[in-house]
């Protein structure tokens, strides 16, 4: 755990927060008290953390499965299970012991001296703390996924189905107050004294009257995706959403104060508590304080209610200015040919529109008119957004074919070429969209347009990039396979003539396909490159057959060669004798074939330089050898 204090937010007028702590656990759920953080993990156990030090004090557990959530009484702390409720002592953090449910269990709730389970197959289960007296009731036909409960009343969400809310049952039959009937399915419940919130999973948040039981209104809780999890007071409803957001709302006015960003961060669920709020993570659980204006936001008292302007603009007139100050800012952006900050500016009127729903009941026709006047102004810079984009994409396209018939290559990287290819298709299926729902304005014609003369475009070029693409792989493979034979000669050791036959075949061949290129220049230049390669290994490989078979005559000089040829002729007499002497046939054979060969070279060098007595000497010497060699043939 990080006890470091980190700060995050846009600006010292947005909502920000601090971070207080952060806890390394796989959290499954969390419940606090006046001293203490309990968090349930994932592996099985409840650790409890001092509320003023952030330190660990005790780790409860461990549980047979891991925990769906923990709840606290004002003497002991609850793990509930799928099949078991394990039950600790606050005093002493010991078991006191576990008990098993009769019901598969979903989600819990406590309230007074009951403990409620919504469990599989619709059935509520309530088991008294102090004696485990248990009763249970099947209330829907799916699984009850959400439970929140007060002192009067119980609501309960089924998987499928709507909401319901039940008269506080204790051991006796629960009977049905209300159902919450509405199209969209329910995620979340949360509540307090004056209404019930329903978070439903079009992210949007149904305020039901507990007076009346009649749905108030229904806000976007956060324009920033569906909430996952809400906690809720009198003062203040806080939702966390699936896109790392956390949206802060005054239930007083039931107007948005801000929204939280905090970055790479998916939300499990969020629990407030004075000036903190937990929220978990998959891996951690962080401990916030929220701030306002640099100053610190009590979600549980009156005074931690921001003041500021902005958010007591309740007077329709003040709203409508406000609105009207947006689109005035996006016209001109629109103007400016800015069109995609146009429509960032003209849904920011539309979010103060909805925000504001209530304070502009007093002018239902002004509201109905500006909602109609910003929806135009918004699809209007949605399609010069989105005709800019198209023509984007069409200039890009036209660079790649430009790139091809001009250089008859791609310059760019074929990777950056797939993913253009993927862009120009999102656009097209997003321009048919906006188009068909822009139908009465005439930009949509032009965006038709742009996207039919885009999808034209694109399916030239990619005909063009599939052929230039062909052609390269080909020889690629071509070259490729040649490469490979090369190295399987290598390694099989083959004569350096046959290693220079393949050379041969190869450069031919290359040579061959050079002529048919067409001046493709990429498909030139591959070949090149392995025409040059195979020359190269031809030359050198060349160079060595000819020295190896190369037998050149070594330099001598006259009087050398004079020597030489005197010197043989002296010692021939003494070895014509041994010769004559020797008794072992291969050794005279032998002897004679290196005297013969050394008269014989003697020979080269009188004719050579013209020695014309030693020469006569040298051959009478060796047609004597040559005849007696005969005679002993015979």
């Amino acid at each position: 755990m990080a006890g470091s204090s980190e700060k995050a937010g846009d600006d010292a007028k947005a909502l920000c927060y601090d971070v207080v702590a952060r806890i390394d656990v796989d959290a499954v759920g969390l419940c606090h008290d006046d001293t203490y953080l309990y968090v349930a993990s994932r592996e099985g156990r409840v650790q409890v953390w001092s509320k003023e030090s952030w330190k660990s004090v005790a780790t409860l557990g461990e549980t047979s499965t891991p925990p769906l959530c923990v709840l606290v009484d004002a003497d002991h702390v609850y793990a509930i299970c799928e099949r078991r409720v394990y039950v600790w002592q606050k005093a002493t953090w010991g078991m006191i012991g576990w008990f098993e449910l009769s019901y598969q269990a979903v989600t819990a709730d406590i309230q007074g001296s009951y403990l409620y389970i919504g469990a599989k197959d619709g059935r509520l289960v309530a088991i008294r703390t102090d004696t485990r007296d248990t009763s249970s009731w099947t209330l829907h036909k799916s699984d009850i996924t959400g439970l929140w409960a007060d002192r009067d009343v119980i609501c309960t969400v089924p998987r499928k189905g709507s909401p319901c809310v039940w008269s506080l049952p204790g051991t006796k039959q629960p009977e049905e107050v209300v159902s919450l009937e509405r199209k969209e399915r329910a995620v979340s419940v949360a509540g307090n004294s004056e209404c019930l919130l329903v978070a439903l999973a079009n992210g949007k948040v149904d305020i039901w009257d507990r007076s009346s039981w009649s749905l108030d209104e229904t806000v976007e809780a956060s324009p920033s995706g569906p909430v996952v999890s809400m906690w809720a007071n009198d003062l203040f409803m806080v939702a966390a959403t699936m896109t790392e957001t956390i949206s802060l709302w005054d239930m007083r006015r039931v107007i948005p104060v801000g929204e939280l960003r905090v970055e790479r961060v998916k939300f499990d669920h969020v629990l407030g508590d004075c000036e903190l709020l937990y929220v978990t993570a998959p891996t951690e659980v962080l401990v916030l304080r929220i701030l306002y204006s640099d100053r610190v936001v009590d979600l549980c008292s009156d005074s931690g209610i921001p003041t500021d302007e902005g958010l007591l603009r309740t007077s329709p007139y003040d709203v409508l200015e406000m609105i009207l100050q947006h689109r005035e800012r996006g016209d001109e952006l629109l103007r400016a040919g800015s069109h995609h900050e146009a429509v960032a500016e003209y849904e920011r009127a539309l979010q103060v529109l909805v925000d504001s729903a209530r304070a502009l009941l007093e002018v239902p026709e002004e509201r109905e008119r500006l909602s109609r006047d910003l929806n135009s102004r918004l699809g209007r810079a949605l399609l010069r957004a989105k005709i800019d984009e198209v023509q984007q994409l069409r200039r890009a396209v036209a660079g790649i074919v430009e790139e091809l018939e001009s250089e008859g290559r791609l310059i760019r990287d074929v990777q950056d070429v797939h993913q253009l290819w993927l862009e120009a298709g999102h656009v097209l299926k997003e321009s048919s969209i906006l188009s068909e729902a822009q139908g009465g304005n005439v930009l949509s014609f032009q965006l038709m347009y742009e996207a039919d003369q885009l999808r034209t475009e694109l399916d030239r070029a990619r005909r063009m990039v599939d052929d230039y693409l062909a052609r390269v792989n080909e020889v690629r493979a071509l070259t490729q396979s040649m490469l490979s034979e090369w190295r399987w000669l290598e390694r099989r050791r083959t004569a350096l003539p046959d290693r220079t036959a393949f050379l041969e075949r190869a450069m031919d061949t290359l040579r061959g396909r050079l002529e048919s290129a067409d001046g493709d220049p990429e498909v030139e230049n591959i070949l090149r490159e392995a025409l040059a390669y195979y020359q190269g290994l031809h030359d050198k490989i060349g160079r060595i057959i000819s020295s190896t078979q190369q037998c050149d005559e070594l330099p001598v000089s006259r009087d050398d060669a004079l020597s030489a040829v005197r010197g043989l002729l002296g010692v021939l007499p003494a070895r014509l004798e041994a010769l004559t002497s020797t008794e072992d046939t291969d050794r005279h054979a032998t002897a004679l074939e290196s005297l013969v060969a050394a008269i014989n070279e003697a020979i080269e060098l009188a004719k050579k330089f013209k020695f014309k007595d030693e020469l006569s000497e040298l051959e009478a010497a060796l047609e004597g050898l040559t005849e007696g060699k005969g005679e002993d043939s015979e």
